[in-house]
């Protein structure tokens, strides 16, 4: 489903392309997320699979997630997770599990998106 994205939505959106940015230059797989609460970035993430070793599993969304304050737990439902590209199944279910409440993604995955 498409909803119409606020400047905000492309303020964010634009961060997380600039996290994306970083990865990718230091041999990464392009991909940024930042989760935002209101008008504050709350934590960021990057894709980190292959630098400084192989970690499959260190997608920018799960980067995100893990750097996300403990004290703001209670108010996951509020957040809004904006990331690069549309989040793998893996990615997915760990947003479900945190129970965040907004997903807001650049691009389609054609490749094992949830598309």
């Amino acid at each position: 489903m498409t909803i119409p994205l606020s400047a905000r939505d492309h303020d964010y959106l634009r961060r997380a392309i600039e996290l994306a940015h970083e990865a990718g230059r230091i041999g990464n797989l392009p991909i940024g997320c930042v989760i935002c609460l209101g008008d504050e970035i709350v934590a960021e993430g990057k894709n980190a699979i292959w630098v400084p070793r192989v970690e499959l599993y260190r997608h920018a969304e799960l980067e995100a997630l893990r750097a996300l304050p403990a004290e703001l737990a209670h108010r996951l439902s509020e957040m809004t997770l904006y990331t690069t590209l549309e989040p793998c199944l893996m990615c997915a279910g760990a947003i479900l599990l945190h129970r965040i409440g907004r997903v807001v993604f650049g691009a389609t995955d054609g490749y094992g998106g949830l598309g």
